[in-house]
């Protein structure tokens, strides 16, 4: 009998996740034309910024670089994780990072603190049950006026031309019944937005959409990061299914990107950046 994991976050959290992390930071943010969103702002004045499932801080620290302090501004940056493993072993001053579940309310301190709060690629973290008191607890960190950032791809959503690539459709097809066992969202923007939409503390300001097709200055980078992002997939699948044990990731992925060379093809998606701010009246 096929057995639910209890781990949402499948993929190990050592220093191999914490540098795949760093380079998918920098191809999201390539791939988005930088880090906010031109109606998220005015960012240089922002003092108080949270990222909620924040890793090893990764966005903190590139944030704090993007947008230096001056000597009117002095900025706190505030990481949220359900785990401390990938924690900088020493914060940087100006950095605090606390253990936390989002799908639990934050304590009082940290509620109605933040200018700014971000997320990104969380749609493996949470389940469909989870997304309405995960959109609460976050929409609390925010002050009055304060701007809300969140990042994810629209897994299940099939857009464009198709790859052309047959293995993909089986590769593709494992991962979602991996979700579908787990009961994870595949259309989670669909969801957040919709749970945005109907709070009553909160304005939405848009959703940009970001595809991968079309990209040919981030081809080659989009083929490799795809490549080890589904491998890892591939052996939670081994992992998580019976029927999967014997599948041979290393050789499935081998064919897989032996097609997308032969072919000349680049994995297809479609990345959603969503942007709310809680009212002023709040």
């Amino acid at each position: 009998m096929e057995q639910e994991t209890t781990e949402t976050y499948f993929v190990p959290r050592d220093e191999q996740e914490i540098e795949r992390l760093k380079e998918q930071h920098f191809f999201f943010v390539d791939l988005c034309n930088g880090i906010l969103q031109p109606n998220i702002g005015p960012a240089g004045s922002f003092r108080d910024i949270a990222d909620v499932g924040t890793g090893s801080g990764i966005w903190l620290e590139e944030f704090a670089k993007t947008f230096v302090d001056s000597a009117a501004v002095k900025r706190n940056f505030t990481g949220f994780d359900i785990s401390t493993v990938m924690f900088p072993r020493v914060a940087k001053e100006g950095f605090n990072f606390i253990q936390h579940d989002a799908r639990k309310p934050f304590p009082v301190s940290e509620q109605a603190k933040y200018d700014l709060v971000h997320l990104r690629f969380l749609a493996a973290a949470f389940r469909e049950r989870d997304i309405k008191g995960v959109v609460e607890n976050v929409v609390s960190l925010l002050k009055p006026g304060g701007y809300l950032q969140w990042e994810d791809p629209d897994v299940g959503t099939r857009f464009g031309p198709e790859t052309g690539s047959v293995k993909m459709e089986a590769v593709r097809a494992m991962k979602l019944e991996l979700f579908a066992q787990n009961h994870i969202l595949t259309n989670l923007p669909t969801t957040v937005m919709r749970e945005l939409a109907t709070h009553s503390e909160v304005e939405i300001l848009g959703k940009s959409e970001f595809p991968t097709l079309g990209r040919l200055d981030m081809k080659t980078r989009i083929n490799e990061m795809y490549c080890d992002a589904l491998t890892l997939v591939l052996r939670v699948v081994r992992t998580a299914i019976p029927k999967y044990r014997s599948l041979d990731v290393n050789g499935t992925m081998q064919e897989l990107m032996d097609e997308f060379r032969e072919k000349d093809l680049v994995f297809v998606d479609k990345f959603m950046v969503m942007m709310a701010r809680k009212r002023t009246d709040c």
